[in-house]
């Protein structure tokens, strides 16, 4: 084991100190020097680093113990920004996200179907525009992307539906915008988000399942993305549960992706009810929910083999905090509980008792979320 240096332990204490004001909306020195156990020399020191550095204010003053009131300190959520861009459909959307996770700015462009390197330039086209309004320092650039992503090295090992392979990105946003650049597949960023800005910030381990025109999940495990020795952890749209069923874009046949994902549903109905104006998720939305019995068939299908999934999850790995991502989770709560029964009827029960099945709560910036999440861990190590 490689024996802590003066500057390791410098920057271990600076990250401490950092994460501890982060964690609090408002603290004083004499409290970070309690909870963090450092000197108040030490704490005073780095907390003078971070009042120049513009992360770190001061804002006002505290209750007495008797002697002088606190100077109270206060994380400056908007000292830096995030450029975040998500690939994952066929709008590719962009924005700026500060420290807490707030949206400062949105914008969008319609890809239609753009692949190779007409995709790249949208990219650059997003970037530039998120760039140009930056009013803050970037702290860095986060993507999300479909497909097989290499994140320590920044490449792009396969996105199909934007025709990418070996595509390298983190090296040409770096060379073109000057900052650092990270990279993620979005149903992994999804999960991240989860993990820091969602409902159960609390559980160190969850797995989440975007479900829309494609099918993946992103798996958290202390606190940490698992990305899989190939960078392919979570590809369960990729999963074959029907033998010789419908080609998927992966070049096999009957995977998840292509029974129930919203794609694949909405192709069913056009078939069933030779219907081709049969087009969107909010057509199936209100046939659903008034009970028309083809398209409750269709839908019902499509949860089961969804609880097929998570139930391989529940028995594998034994996550207890599964969460549902997507345009999906407008079905509401009868799909979730065709999702559920399946679950138990396919998993070990005394693996399913405590095991929660629930819609995500952070609504269609999830991603954006966590492609700001990442940065903010990874560049900022604030959690």
């Amino acid at each position: 084991m490689e024996k802590a240096t003066r500057q390791h332990t410098k920057e271990h204490n600076f990250r401490l100190v950092v994460r501890t004001i982060y964690a609090h909306e408002s603290i004083s020195r004499a409290a970070i020097a309690r909870l963090t156990h450092l000197s108040r020399t030490t704490v005073s020191d780095i907390v003078s680093e971070l009042l120049e550095q513009g992360l770190v204010e001061e804002t006002g003053t505290g209750e007495s113990a008797g002697g002088k009131p606190p100077i109270l300190l206060k994380f400056c959520q908007d000292a830096q920004l995030v450029a975040c861009i998500d690939l994952s459909s066929d709008q590719f959307r962009g924005a700026l996200v500060n420290l807490r996770g707030r949206l400062t700015h949105q914008s969008s462009l319609v890809s239609r179907g753009d692949t190779g390197n007409t995709a790249l330039q949208n990219v650059y086209i997003l970037l530039d525009e998120l760039v140009s309004t930056a009013n803050s320092p970037l702290a860095g650039i986060s993507v999300a992307t479909p497909g097989i992503v290499d994140t320590a090295n920044g490449i792009i090992r396969r996105a199909v539906n934007l025709d990418w392979a070996d595509q390298p990105l983190r090296q040409l946003l770096q060379d073109r915008y000057q900052v650092p650049v990270f990279l993620a597949n979005d149903c992994n960023l999804a999960a991240l988000a989860e993990y820091m800005f969602g409902e159960m910030k609390q559980a160190t381990n969850l797995i989440e399942l975007k479900v829309g025109r494609g099918i993946g999940s992103g798996i958290v495990i202390n606190g940490q993305i698992h990305f899989g020795d190939g960078f392919a952890a979570g590809e369960i749209g990729h999963l074959q549960v029907i033998d010789n069923g419908q080609p998927c874009t992966c070049g096999n046949r009957g995977c998840l992706e292509t029974v129930a994902s919203t794609h694949a549903m909405l192709q069913k109905l056009r078939t069933i009810l030779k219907d081709d104006q049969y087009v969107s998720i909010d057509t199936i939305l209100q046939d659903y929910q008034e009970g028309h019995q083809e398209v409750c068939q269709v839908v019902n299908q499509a949860g089961r083999y969804l609880g097929l999934a998570i139930a391989a999850f529940v028995s594998t790995i034994n996550i207890q905090n599964i969460f549902i991502s997507g345009p999906i989770i407008r079905l509401g709560e009868p799909f979730l509980q065709v999702i559920r029964s399946e679950v138990e009827r396919c998993a070990l029960n005394l693996a399913c008792t405590a095991t929660s099945i629930r819609y995500s709560s952070l609504g269609s910036e999830h991603v954006l979320l966590g492609a700001a999440a990442l940065v903010l861990s990874q560049e900022l190590e604030l959690f």
